[in-house]
């Protein structure tokens, strides 16, 4: 009895702890994850999330790294789970043109969809800078979750609940994924 319940402790505690590269994970686990991520080199921008009748389903990432000549160089990553197009596109795009994402935050409506959410990191003269999007039904808002010291933000990963049939699957956490600055 006490090793199961030493078992139970140990497991709650290492489902909560970051993994080394990674920030901890703000708002639910869901049924699986998708990892949204270009080059190691590069640095995650923008984060955006559209929804498809109510259901956050669809995310974007914008990163920023050096082209060939050393000058800037944007790229676009997208998951779709979005059961069928299209979804509905507000601009609820959030970022630090020219700067270091370190920090992010979910907001769950009450059903425990992500209907809101914050990043923060320094901009490119150097300040503390922060952006964010809030549906109308933001009700709950998630722990903060920060990259490790000395590290920025080179993607994100989404955590979807699973739907059936010609529903389309929900956001229901995310994480940023972190490299050495």
């Amino acid at each position: 009895m006490n090793k199961l319940l030493l078992g139970a402790i140990l497991f709650l505690i290492s489902s909560t702890v970051a993994q080394a590269g990674n920030s901890a994970r703000s708002g639910h686990l869901g049924d699986y994850s998708d990892n949204l991520f270009y080059h190691q080199s590069y640095r995650l921008q923008t984060i955006d999330v559209k929804e498809r009748y109510d259901k956050p389903c669809f995310m974007e990432a914008r990163f920023l790294g050096s082209d060939t000549n050393g000058g800037p160089d944007f790229q676009t990553v997208q998951q779709n789970n979005c059961r069928f197009s299209p979804f509905e596109g507000a601009n609820s795009a959030v970022g630090l043109t020219y700067g270091d994402i370190r920090y992010l935050r979910v907001c769950h409506s009450s059903s425990g969809r992500v209907k809101g959410y914050k990043i923060g990191g320094y901009n490119n003269q150097g300040l503390w800078d922060t952006d964010a999007y809030v549906r109308p039904n933001c009700s709950n808002w998630k722990r903060e979750v920060y990259c490790p010291k000395g590290e920025v933000a080179n993607g994100i990963r989404g955590y979807f609940k699973a739907t059936s049939g010609t529903k389309s699957d929900i956001l229901v956490g995310m994480q940023l994924l972190c490299r050495a600055d």
